[in-house]
């Protein structure tokens, strides 16, 4: 994939999640120079090349994702079974494609009303999930208290956080209800 100056894009992270190359537009340009297909390793997404093209550092620390991600020889999410509590169906949509790139096996989307029912209701449907993906402005703290109980619940940033890191920490994105809702945001080094 070719990625120009907007590589936080969900076409960008569906990319990354699913290992492919993801290549800034200096490969074209040096391909078109040459008149050959030049190789891609000088031409990858990178902080050296974020750095350059000036872009926001949380754009550069997103970009050590590329090379680690393509190297890996297991996609990072081919162990997860999420249910998905997004503010928007939009946002649901997007992040349900990044974590199917990156070999998701399960994802179901819930409000959070949903999932709380679901929890009085049948709570088989929710045995077999590792943990809830959510924003944090959906849940009111009671709610979260009672959620917590039985799943985790990280904050949508822990799906970038997985992509940019070997060992990912999934206890500095856990979303608390009477700690003020949100942990601490992890700066990759």
């Amino acid at each position: 994939m070719l990625q120009g100056n907007h590589p936080e894009q969900s076409f960008f992270l569906c990319s990354v999640a699913a290992g492919k190359w993801v290549l800034a537009p200096s490969f074209l340009e040096e391909t078109l120079r040459e008149g050959r297909i030049v190789p891609e390793e000088a031409h990858e997404w990178c902080p050296e090349i974020a750095i350059a093209a000036l872009l926001r550092n949380s754009v550069v620390d997103l970009v050590r994702a590329c090379s680690l991600q393509r190297k890996r020889t297991v996609r990072s999410f081919s162990s997860w079974r999420v249910a998905l509590c997004c503010a928007t169906e939009s946002r649901t949509e997007s992040f349900s494609r990044v974590l199917r790139s990156g070999g998701c096996r399960v994802i179901r989307p819930y409000s959070p009303p949903q999932i709380l029912n679901t929890l009085k209701g049948d709570f088989e449907e929710l045995r077999d999930l590792c943990f809830v993906l959510s924003d944090d402005n959906v849940w009111e703290a009671s709610q979260l208290d009672i959620l917590a109980v039985h799943l985790p619940v990280l904050r949508m940033e822990y799906v970038a956080h997985c992509l940019c890191v070997e060992v990912p920490e999934p206890d500095l994105y856990l979303v608390q209800g009477d700690s003020g809702r949100l942990c601490k945001r992890l700066k990759v080094v």
